[in-house]
């Protein structure tokens, strides 16, 4: 299936069904491809929220479009977004720390911003397996709650724990807080370490916004979670992005000769010379 050049001048790709790749006419029909073909039909949230945010703007500001890349909110369709629903209307067994881990869940609004106290709850409940030892009869939603909320009380003595306290960006002496979630357009991906707290391991890395300018100009930022040196542990760019990218915030990308030579660290050769283009340019100073 393919898109091209739809009415809305709006396509979106995220791993998703190409169904639905555009708002309004454009979108391939189903009924044209065989079933032999086994074209996925599911939508992600990231592509939910895309339609939702980028299709539906018809007049999308630079500062919109921005906005809405560092989009964590889970569509109500979702998969964390069905979770919700079946915990808010289950019955519940009496449990106090399970009803005050849904009294506070009502009050969320599957949001993952950094300060959102529910996020953790919900973001343990997808990655850890149901407990075994609860009643076999009890809804899977309200077992991953209520596992959820056994490694909250266990690891952090407490429910509402900010997200960014448990959604960590770590690479060497760096440990800084994030916000977004899995399968969000602020991708973050999720691992967890022994303190009890997240890491973030894939979603958002390098990403770059490009603008053609109406005099033919081209300009551009950009940010990577680490750095452009990210394998050289002594490189000064080997997580000095990752206050930037912790933050919500990006570089300029030096594309011209003149912006490149007002920032330049050291002019070289590649073979010039041997040791890291870093330690010559301390000795050269």
């Amino acid at each position: 299936p393919q898109v091209v050049n739809p009415p809305s001048a709006f396509i979106q790709s995220c791993n998703s069904s190409p169904f639905h790749t555009t708002i309004g006419e454009g979108n391939p029909q189903p009924e044209q491809f065989s079933p032999d073909m086994r074209i996925e039909t599911h939508l992600t949230n990231r592509a939910r929220r895309a339609l939702a945010l980028y299709g539906a703007d018809e007049s999308i500001t630079r500062e919109k479009f921005y906005e809405y890349k560092y989009d964590k909110v889970y569509d109500s369709e979702s998969r964390v977004g069905r979770w919700l629903d079946e915990v808010l209307t289950a019955e519940l067994p009496k449990d106090s720390d399970l009803a005050d881990a849904v009294e506070l869940l009502k009050g969320w609004d599957l949001s993952a911003e950094k300060e959102r106290t529910e996020t953790a709850l919900a973001m343990l409940a997808m990655e850890l397996a149901p407990p075994k030892d609860v009643p076999d009869d009890e809804p899977d939603a309200v077992k991953r709650l209520r596992g959820a909320v056994k490694f909250m009380m266990e690891k952090h003595g407490r429910l509402d724990v900010p997200w960014e306290e448990m959604l960590r960006l770590r690479r060497g002496e760096v440990d800084l807080g994030l916000g977004g979630c899995p399968d969000c357009l602020r991708a973050i991906d999720l691992r967890l370490a022994g303190d009890g707290r997240f890491v973030g391991i894939n979603g958002d890395c390098f990403f770059q916004m490009v603008e053609w300018l109406p005099d033919g100009a081209m300009r551009s930022e950009s940010v990577h979670q680490y750095g452009s040196a990210a394998s050289d542990a002594n490189s000064p760019h080997y997580a000095d992005q990752a206050p930037l990218f912790a933050s919500e915030t990006m570089r300029p990308t030096l594309y011209y000769e003149e912006d490149i030579r007002a920032n330049l660290a050291l002019e070289y050769r590649p073979g010039e010379f041997s040791d890291p283009w870093y330690d010559i340019a301390k000795r050269s100073k």
